[in-house]
């Protein structure tokens, strides 16, 4: 099996925070099903309408808005950091 991407073992670690060890299964029914792709392949532009999906699929199992608007940003926020880390390195 492929190295996960990096951002893939943060977006697990994020959405554990809500669904606790069925996050695994979770995130990654939603890469396969709604990006027709496996987990391995995650790219960073994959990242926001990950986190619609996620934030979708939340809002149908907690029905706490809040809750799910915190997910959404903090997965949302990867794809920026991800982007501004890679330009970063340049640097380095």
């Amino acid at each position: 099996m492929a190295e996960l991407p990096k951002y893939y073992e943060i977006i697990v670690a994020i959405t554990a925070d809500y669904l606790g060890p069925a996050a695994i299964r979770f995130v990654n029914r939603q890469i396969q099903s709604y990006l027709n792709k496996l987990p391995e392949q995650l790219e960073r532009n994959d990242i926001p309408m990950l986190a619609i999906r996620i934030r979708s699929g939340l809002v149908v199992l907690t029905k706490d808005e809040q809750t799910v608007a915190e997910a959404f940003n903090r997965i949302n926020a990867i794809a920026t950091v991800c982007s501004i880390s890679a330009e970063l390195r340049q640097f380095i």
